[in-house]
């Protein structure tokens, strides 16, 4: 997977998605959603992305899908249910809604879990029925809607739940499918005979519409799904597929007309898919509905005939991520994306016919005629012309090392001469400007990770068994000795030359520096914790007088370079019970704010705080290239996130 964008600052998207050609992209979930049964979703304020299915929880950390066991406590039996409803809470915490459980306190940090079932000596416990529907307030309490048992409630920090049941609470039924905080702080609880809404200061739920044709017609439907959108508007949806707009301030209401799309059955879920459209989940795939009119502009359904729609028909949720990506949970559909276009970036899609169709990229480099060209994850090299159509194909000769298969490119450099070096798993090869391959060189078995021209001309080649050198004119790669003796060994992952002369090499073991004229490399010594220089080096970039170092602990800035020591300070740490970093491709725009594929961070110019914008799970289809003509370029890979 290619990343490349015009980083020109994050704004939200502004015009309509287009609605031809949307292709969805199947999540990994193995065995962690069984069947491919999701029947809730929902995102934290972490960005982690949550299904539930019969057997309970699982997590997706923007690779693939985890199961989430569900316990009291560590070595305590797991619970498993059938998730109706996930809601996050806040601080790595989230509610689920469960059939034969009730209702489940999850940490997500410690994976421990309080659950709370009804119990008939307590009057104060959960209510006797399944629940259906959650609803959080911004303050903390939590509304649960169940079918059987009314509405509940359980205020923030508070152990006993209060109860709302029957008529008089208001309620039209016992029955409730659908619950709505709205932006007020009013409660809207929907189920079967229609809809009621408890003010914020009162005690009890009061029907929404007054006496008349529509409170008539809305009292026939069983409710299903609320949403409120970015101009308040509540959206009803029911199980017999109608749907209707009420305004809560004027009170009016208008209902959907009735254009076919309610024969897709009932409706499960909605989400504002941009400014403009409104997606509406059903029993029989999606309608994209103007936000404004409420008026269907599309129906997305399963296409036999064309792979990437969506592959089920049941759609049980839908969540839209900071950066636009939209999750669709389906029943025995498992999860799907849709990747809209955002802002500079566009998605290079190629031809079904293209013998390319299917390309993994490894790596990315421009060349100076305006060339882009890629490292294939299945060997050789696409070649797009300066308006990034694909002009051809370069492959390597076959390396008897290699076995079955082509060797990955995994690193690419241009010298001044015009001449091109790719490097691979399986050694070093070099082109002429014309292409032609000159020489093959054998790297000992080390596969290359990155490629650095030295200012006199000579290559360096980091491998994931030290770091080699060519010499400007040379035949043979020499490898790169420590001060201390013998040559640097291990992974070495970042390479990056200095305004003032100096390597920096970035390895398994720490950060390592070589001055302008020197031959041999020193390791670099950090405070004022003495263990954070010897984290092994994923990424590494130069920004205003200091480099900025991703490693296993987390992103670092190193500062304050006096001799072999450095000042480092952990500007984002490694989540708590997570392994995964911040992102091992850094770039630096126009601005002064530090990339990665993960988030963005705006260094200050006069304070020593720091402002860090994830970018949530930017995600691109297999056979697909997201790109902008630009000299600012990043490469990831699902399977190597070290890709380059």
């Amino acid at each position: 997977m290619l990343l490349s964008a015009s980083l020109t600052g994050g704004r939200a998207l502004a015009s309509p998605m287009p609605q031809q050609g949307l292709r969805f992209i199947p999540t990994l979930i193995g065995d962690a959603i069984p069947d491919g049964v999701v029947t809730a979703l929902a995102q934290d304020e972490r960005g982690f992305i949550w299904a539930g299915g019969p057997t309970g929880l699982a997590r997706f950390d923007g690779y693939r899908f985890q199961r989430f066991g569900l316990k009291a406590a560590a070595g305590s039996a797991e619970k498993m249910g059938f998730v109706t409803a996930i809601v996050p809470a806040g601080h790595g915490r989230l509610w689920a809604g469960l059939v034969t459980v009730g209702l489940a306190d999850v940490d997500a940090d410690s994976g421990h879990s309080v659950f709370y079932q009804h119990d008939a000596a307590d009057p104060d416990s959960l209510t006797n029925g399944v629940v259906r529907a959650l609803a959080r307030e911004e303050q903390g309490g939590l509304w649960v809607a169940t079918s059987g048992g009314g509405v509940d409630y359980l205020p923030a920090g508070a152990k006993q739940f209060r109860h709302w049941r029957g008529s008089a609470a208001g309620l039209p039924s016992d029955w409730m499918f659908a619950l709505l905080v709205d932006r007020q702080g009013d409660v809207w609880a929907g189920g079967r005979q229609g809809l009621v809404r408890k003010k914020r200061a009162s005690q009890r739920f009061d029907a929404v519409l007054a006496a008349g044709a529509d409170q008539q017609a809305l009292a026939q439907e069983t409710v299903t799904m609320l949403f409120q959108d970015a101009a308040g508007i509540v959206w009803v949806g029911t199980q017999s597929g109608r749907l209707l707009m009420l305004d809560p301030v004027r009170g009016s209401v208008r209902w959907m007309a009735q254009d076919g799309s309610e024969a897709a059955g009932p409706v499960n879920t909605m989400v504002a898919a941009d400014q403009h459209t409104v997606w509406v989940g059903r029993g029989n795939g999606i309608d994209v509905r103007d936000a404004a009119s409420g008026a269907l502009r599309e129906r997305l359904t399963h296409r036999r005939d064309q792979p990437h729609t969506l592959p089920g028909a049941d759609v049980r949720g839908l969540v839209r991520d900071a950066s636009g990506v939209l999750f669709v949970g389906e029943f025995s559909g498992g999860v799907q994306r849709y990747v809209p276009p955002l802002p500079g970036i566009a998605v290079l899609v190629p031809d079904g016919s293209d013998p390319q169709a299917d390309i993994s990229v490894r790596s990315v480099l421009q060349m100076a005629n305006g060339e882009v060209w890629l490292g294939r994850s299945e060997g050789g090299v696409a070649i797009l012309d300066r308006d990034l159509r694909p002009s051809g194909h370069l492959a390597l000769p076959r390396n008897r090392a290699a076995q079955a298969g082509a060797s990955p490119v995994t690193a690419m450099a241009q010298s001044r001469s015009g001449q091109i070096w790719l490097g691979a798993d399986y050694g070093l090869y070099q082109f002429d400007a014309e292409r032609r391959l000159l020489r093959s060189y054998d790297t000992g078995g080390g596969k290359v990770r990155r490629l650095l021209f030295e200012p006199d001309g000579a290559l360096l080649i980091a491998t994931q068994d030290g770091l080699l050198r060519l010499a400007a004119g040379g035949s043979e790669l020499q490898p790169v000795r420590l001060a201390q003796g013998g040559p640097l060994r291990g992974y070495v992952d970042a390479l990056d030359l200095a305004p003032d002369g100096r390597i920096w090499v970035g390895g398994v073991d720490g950060m390592y520096w070589r001055d302008a004229a020197g031959n041999e490399l020193h390791e670099l010594q950090s405070y004022p914790d003495a263990k954070a220089a010897g984290w092994s080096v994923k990424g590494l970039l130069y920004s205003d007088g200091a480099y900025w170092c991703e490693t296993d602990n987390g992103l670092y800035r190193i500062d304050q370079i006096e001799g072999q020591r450095a000042r480092y300070t952990l500007m984002i740490p490694v989540r708590a019970g997570s392994r995964r970093s911040i992102g091992a491709n850094l770039l630096r725009d126009g601005q002064g704010r530090i990339w990665s594929h993960r988030a963005s961070i705006c260094p200050p110019a006069t304070s020593s705080t720091n402002s860090v914008r994830p970018m949530g799970w930017i995600s691109v289809p297999a056979g697909s290239v997201p790109t902008r003509r630009s000299r600012m370029a990043a490469c990831c890979s699902v399977a190597v996130p070290a890709c380059c």
